[in-house]
């Protein structure tokens, strides 16, 4: 009886201990000083509001341009005053041994593969991305018209500074944003109460980040052109890179190529290589004679991924335009991880950058190049997520030649899944299989700034797509179902629907026009019903969930902002990028 007394009370006991609160893991970082979820959450917002507030505002802006403002202060001062105000010296800088990439697309995608790349060699990584920026200072900015600009990231601000591949977590975002804002506050007022602007701030606050988690190697994107960018403060990067250039913000960086590769080239440094991919011939003249000017060491050109010794790798990132993307990472990797070691590197061609551009050598792929290709994500390019009857195509592509291989990406994925490329004349998309089941294809599409809508849309018009619906860059109706990571200063939500109202009459413009070539495959006249325009995202894909279709595929492009409004409406978190 005392016996079965003591082991009733042992299994008693055993069961509260196995229910009692278990103490949270330790962390290296600074999760293991968060406060409650609860608590976190509302500093996040504080924070992101406070940021929010460096946004300078629309109407500001514009009446700086009607001025004419023409006073110059130098990026490169401007940025090294920030840095100082929060202890750190452009000198500094150099502790990161950077990766500054630059170029019109796939830059991106060309950083994020480098970081994968080197973080599978077992290096301390951190990594900056930007989509956007008016960090090409605001002088540049008065004489063009006012571009309409708004935070550099698809779900919340803290995606774009990774440590190691992970965002900052919010409790992390906190404390560094206070660390970096208050000592920028506190000595405003020997500086004419100067502060940054948002994107100034960001990128000041994450060389802090880098340089106070003694990152092995810190890879940066570009936002705008590359010469007055903010983040090309970086004086001695160990290796640069540009991506394939194409026409994007020419009222800010010249309507021409060469224009804009004296802008993308701008990031090249004295005895320093930089390497880019096949350009047009105009583009590589100027990449060539900017490269030259500034005393690079040279400029390669990547070879093709084919050329590789070994099988062709296994790439993360889909689409054929991320093959030269590749090739590009896998250059400026290994350059980097040479320029860390005994060896020379061999990937660079001897003598100063010149117009006859040398191609740098492939070389045999190790396990942790081919893992650093193959693990490699980035969301919101060529991207696929299923909710129910509709799967989405997301591709945040915004350019001309990204918006085409955007459309040739898309179609390849239905002739994968549907096993053909269906006419626009039908309503619906018939599957030649009497087992599957009718299929509706939707285009949602929006674009920003002053790009060429109807340029955007020609492409997609092979397609085969029987609705287009256009929505803004606004996730909800209701300001307060907004996420304060996507508030932006800097446009109004009325410019934002004008805006959306003007593609679709571009749209319908297009579907009726003889010489666009469409015309002739429709039935009958472009309608309301072909073409709907919705007020905010939750609209427009609430409208792709009621659709009578057994099936509905939906290609969201034009606009990396429109893929994270989409992607916040889907209940994406950072954490699932």
């Amino acid at each position: 009886m005392q016996s079965r007394t003591l082991l009733r009370a042992s299994c008693t006991w055993l069961e509260t201990w196995l229910q009692r609160p278990r103490p949270r893991p330790l962390s290296t970082r600074l999760e293991s000083m968060d406060p409650e979820p609860s608590e976190i959450d509302e500093n996040y917002r504080v924070a992101i509001s406070t940021l929010n507030g460096l946004q300078t505002n629309a109407a500001v802006l514009e009446q700086i341009r009607r001025r004419g403002d023409d006073r110059m202060v130098s990026e490169y001062n401007r940025m090294q005053q920030y840095l100082e105000r929060v202890g750190i010296a452009p000198a500094d800088l150099a502790q990161l041994n950077a990766v500054h990439v630059s170029g019109t697309k796939g830059k991106g995608s060309v950083c994020a593969v480098t970081e994968s790349i080197l973080r599978c060699h077992d290096f301390k990584t951190g990594l900056y991305v930007l989509v956007y920026t008016l960090s090409s200072c605001i002088s540049i900015i008065l004489k063009a018209p006012i571009i309409h600009l708004r935070s550099p990231h698809l779900l919340e601000v803290r995606e774009r500074i990774r440590l190691n591949g992970q965002p900052l977590s919010r409790g992390e975002f906190v404390s560094y944003f206070w660390d970096v804002y208050s000592k920028l506050n506190n000595t405003r007022h020997l500086y004419n109460d100067a502060m940054p602007s948002y994107f100034r701030f960001l990128t000041v606050m994450a060389f802090s980040v880098f340089l106070s988690n003694k990152v092995d190697v810190a890879v940066v994107e570009v936002g705008i052109g590359g010469t007055h960018d903010s983040t090309n403060i970086i004086e001695e990067p160990v290796v640069c890179g540009i991506t394939s250039l194409g026409y994007d913000h020419t009222d800010i960086l010249g309507p021409t190529l060469f224009d804009i590769a004296w802008h993308k080239g701008g990031i090249c440094k004295q005895h320093r290589p930089a390497f880019t991919v096949e350009q047009r011939p105009e583009a590589l003249t100027g990449l060539s004679r900017r490269a030259r000017e500034l005393g690079a060491s040279s400029l390669s050109l990547v070879p093709p991924l084919a050329s590789y010794p070994g099988p062709l790798p296994e790439l993360g990132l889909k689409g054929k335009h991320q093959v030269p993307n590749a090739s590009l990472a896998l250059q400026l990797s290994s350059y980097w991880l040479q320029n860390h070691s005994s060896t020379q590197s061999e990937c660079v061609s001897s003598g100063r950058a010149d117009s006859a551009l040398p191609t740098a050598a492939p070389f045999p792929l190790t396990q942790e190049f081919t893992d650093g290709l193959r693990l490699c994500r980035w969301a919101g390019r060529n991207q696929v997520v299923e909710r129910g009857n509709v799967t989405y195509y997301l591709d945040g592509a915004h350019t001309p030649e990204s918006v085409a291989a955007c459309a040739e990406w898309f179609l390849s994925q239905m002739d994968t899944s549907h096993k053909s490329v269906l006419p626009l004349r039908s309503c619906y998309i018939q599957s030649p299989f009497p087992s599957r089941q009718d299929t509706l294809r939707v285009l949602l599409f929006n674009t920003t700034g002053k790009r060429d809508t109807r340029t955007l849309l020609l492409p997609l018009m092979e397609c085969g797509f029987s609705r287009f619906v256009f929505c803004p860059n606004i996730s909800h109706s209701e300001d307060t179902q907004n996420s304060p990571d996507h508030t932006s200063h800097m446009v109004t939500q009325s410019s934002q629907l004008s805006h959306c109202y003007a593609n679709q009459e571009c749209c319908k413009h297009i579907l009726s026009d003889k010489n666009a070539g469409v015309a002739d495959v429709w039935e009958e006249p472009a309608s309301e019903e072909k073409t709907r325009a919705c007020v905010s995202v939750a609209d427009a894909l609430q409208h792709m969930d009621t659709h009578s279709a057994a099936r509905v595929v939906v290609l969201v492009t034009g606009s990396l902002h429109l893929i994270g409004s989409v992607m916040s409406v889907l209940g994406f978190t950072v954490e699932d990028l």
